[in-house]
């Protein structure tokens, strides 16, 4: 049986806990209870983790009475811009969120980057659960709560420190 390791990451208020299990993404429902998740659910994506794992987390969700309102990014480095967080910013908005409620950044570092910008900068900071899909996403830019956005100047040169709510590392994800 997998057993799940839960790491506790203590920032005071900002402390965060990290769920890494083969099937993490079954305690999202119980998160999102915790959060007080409202009806809507934003999840940020790209096309590619859409593709191969969009329907699994939209049946997640669904699960527990909510919906799923995928946005889907193009993949790569080139989506980490200013237009893009403009764009995801316009569409959370229209959303009608509150400052408590959750934004999932689902996908790897680029995705993960620019969605806890985006929660950053929504009503001076929103929480977002962070479910990274790549090995390295996994293991270093889910955690630690650098945020941000590429410029014509140079990468990661905007953003900001914003601690995920929570980071479910699943690693049935990565297969």
């Amino acid at each position: 049986m997998n057993q799940p390791i839960d790491v506790h990451v203590d920032l005071a208020a900002r402390s965060y806990d990290i769920t890494i299990a083969i099937d993490a993404l079954n305690a999202l429902p119980e998160l999102l209870d915790r959060l007080q998740a409202k009806s809507i659910i934003p999840v940020i994506t790209d096309e590619h983790v859409h593709a191969a794992h969009g329907a699994m987390l939209q049946e997640i969700i669904a699960q527990t009475g909510r919906k799923a309102h995928v946005l889907i990014l193009p993949p790569g480095e080139n989506s980490k811009n200013w237009q893009q967080l403009g764009e995801i910013l316009e569409e959370l908005l229209g959303l009608n969120l509150g400052r408590k409620d959750p934004i999932i950044a689902f996908g790897g570092g680029v995705v993960g980057d620019i969605t806890g910008f985006a929660a950053s900068m929504l009503k001076r900071g929103c929480p977002f659960i962070q479910i990274p899909t790549s090995l390295l996403a996994q293991v270093d830019s889910s955690v630690g709560g650098k945020t941000g956005v590429n410029s014509s100047y140079g990468k990661n040169l905007i953003g900001a420190f914003h601690q995920p709510a929570h980071v479910l590392i699943d690693t049935a994800l990565l297969a």
